[in-house]
């Protein structure tokens, strides 16, 4: 009798054991560093560069058409989450970030030593929400989501670049929040602070590696989102495009470290 009860004592807790390995909830916490190519086009130069009157301070050379090229700016993201493992099935993972964007834009006119290179950058703080579902092998894994990332009070420079037979030189100056959506109402200068200018929505696909309690990421992501420039925004650009549902887009790759807490 007394072994038949140890017996099933055993079978029970065997049972258990299976049971609760079928499952596991797992936290992070950690960093990433991004790199952000801009593929946007069509922001309108003149605006971009912070000065109203872009087109006549810099003829003739502005004259011509102009190219847009891809460049490249930078993100950094503090990152806590959650993963609930499930046996045979994969991970759920939800997360919330806090960090920086940098937002870069490039026009270039002109050739040889007639020529303008505007470059214009702009830093948001961003609070970036990651939902996704994944798969392990063994110590490698790979996920794949939707993320949704506010960003919020823009401050910005723009360059202007000038290589023409006069010996002009570049120019700097601030954009700060003139050329985005806010309230021009002191009395909503805290929610010019805090409400989002701008949501990114992006799909991302990842990898990862873990080592013991520290996993190495990386993904890769799409973004875009409509670009909410004030209305007062005008230059007297010759070509006569104006800044109409324009979108900032770009590719954005991280790299990062995750500390695993069970």
């Amino acid at each position: 009798m007394l072994r038949s009860r140890v017996f099933w004592c055993i079978v029970a807790l065997h049972s258990f054991a299976v049971h609760a390995q079928k499952s596991l909830t797992e936290k992070y916490v950690g960093f990433s560093f991004g790199n952000f190519w801009n593929m946007h086009a069509g922001l309108e130069p003149g605006t971009m560069s912070g000065r109203p009157d872009f087109f006549t301070e810099f003829q003739p050379v502005v004259a011509q058409s102009y190219t847009e090229p891809v460049s490249r700016t930078l993100a950094y993201t503090l990152e806590a989450g959650l993963r609930y493992h499930r046996l045979n099935f994969g991970f759920l993972e939800g997360s919330l970030g806090l960090g920086e964007r940098f937002v870069g834009y490039r026009a270039d006119f002109g050739s040889g030593s007639e020529r303008i290179e505007l470059t214009a950058r702009t830093k948001f703080f961003a609070l970036p929400m990651r939902i996704g579902y994944g798969y392990e092998f063994s110590a490698f894994h790979f996920r794949t989501g939707f993320q949704l990332t506010w960003l919020f009070t823009p401050k910005g420079d723009a360059e202007t670049r000038v290589w023409t037979s006069t010996g002009t030189t570049g120019h700097q100056r601030p954009m700060n929040g003139e050329l985005f959506y806010q309230k021009d109402n002191l009395v909503y200068f805290m929610e010019d602070l805090f409400r989002p200018l701008i949501s990114m929505y992006t799909p991302y696909i990842g990898i990862g590696y873990n080592l013991d309690d520290i996993r190495i990421t990386f993904d890769i992501s799409y973004n875009f989102s409509p670009y909410p420039f004030r209305n007062f925004v005008k230059t007297d650009n010759p070509f006569g495009n104006e800044i109409i549902d324009a979108q900032l887009r770009g590719l954005l790759v991280e790299l990062g470290v995750h500390f695993r807490i069970f």
